[in-house]
């Protein structure tokens, strides 16, 4: 008998001992796997079998039921399809009013997968506005215990849509909440964290909270982060808020940005060529004094040699523009060199 039909068997016991050890050993199994054997565990029906267990009146048999899901639900679109039908996200969305943080926590990083893997399960979750049930956490100093790291999991799988289809009525708060995350000594929520404040594009609720020139010195620092995503997260919030105000440029270039940028222009990524060139355009539209900046900095050598090396049209001819901007704003900075794509 292969494992996954004895815990079927073990789960669909009438014996609650029975049921809670087939439980625990198929979380033992799922968590041991390199890789999730999601066909078999989906197609054979084992994963049906653990939506009721969310509903059990013992609260051991609901939590463990929830670390199997955690475990199985960054699983294929089409998997994730067959628990939507079994109503799992209102399960799931009920769940958010329970008093343990615990379950809380387990409950919004299943969410968050869910999400993550499914545009229908985003689309069936959004008109529950699950973040009011969450709400008086999000008013809290974030902290390494649960559900704050699940909750900043969840606020980063939505942020993939538009921020107003979230439907929230005070987003400054959540922007704060959002960075206060960044700043706890956690990679994967600081990574979440960015990633969901990149989405706000050029809101001024979020143009405020970088208005702090401490909060853009430590967004600035990010550009530096050996991880290339948290970077990238940093960079896409530094090209948002540079659509801002003259003044926020002043104040990126005063945050030494040139230098990071200069070290992200070492990287042979078009996104990152074409968002540094975004950010430069902004900053060299918005005072001389960044132009002079930019001018003397080791940026201009680097979109030469860019121009001379990679084959994407778009992005010479984006570099390109910036040197004409740049030419056309201030006649009398020469650029030390010709521009040729």
């Amino acid at each position: 008998m292969s494992a996954s039909l004895r815990y079927i068997k073990e789960i669909s016991s009438t014996h609650q001992e029975t049921q809670f050890s087939g439980l625990n050993n198929l979380l033992i199994f799922v968590s041991k796997e390199e890789q999730c054997p999601f066909h078999q565990l989906y197609s054979n029906g084992t994963m049906m079998l653990i939506v009721p267990f969310l509903t059990h009146e013992n609260p051991d048999f609901q939590s463990i039921a929830l670390s199997i899901l955690i475990n199985c639900t960054c699983a294929p679109e089409r998997h994730i399809d067959s628990l939507l039908e079994q109503n799992i996200l209102e399960i799931l969305v009920k769940l958010l009013s329970s008093d343990s943080y615990l379950i809380i926590g387990k409950v919004l990083s299943i969410l968050g997968n869910l999400c993550s893997s499914s545009q229908k399960a985003m689309k069936a979750l959004l008109p529950m506005n699950p973040l009011t049930l969450i709400w008086e956490f999000l008013t809290e100093s974030p902290t390494l215990y649960s559900p704050h790291p699940n909750l900043c999991w969840f606020i980063s799988s939505l942020s993939v849509n538009p921020i107003s289809a979230l439907e929230i009525s005070d987003q400054q708060t959540l922007l704060k909440y959002l960075w206060e995350c960044s700043q706890l000594e956690n990679f994967s929520i600081i990574q979440d964290s960015l990633w969901a404040l990149a989405s706000f594009l050029d809101d001024q609720d979020l143009i405020t909270i970088f208005s702090s020139v401490a909060n853009l010195l430590k967004l600035v620092a990010f550009l530096g982060n050996d991880c290339l995503e948290i970077s990238l997260s940093a960079l896409k919030i530094c090209v948002n808020i540079s659509f801002g105000s003259d003044i926020l440029c002043v104040q990126l270039g005063q945050a030494d940005i040139y230098t990071q940028l200069h070290m992200l222009l070492q990287n042979d990524s078009v996104q990152i060529i074409s968002e540094v060139c975004i950010i430069l355009g902004n900053m060299i539209k918005a005072s001389s004094q960044l132009a002079i900046l930019f001018l003397n900095s080791d940026i201009p050598f680097d979109l030469r040699d860019i121009i001379c090396q990679i084959p994407q049209l778009q992005c010479k001819n984006q570099i390109v523009e910036l040197f004409s901007t740049f030419q056309t704003l201030y006649p009398g900075l020469e650029i030390p060199f010709s521009i040729e794509t």
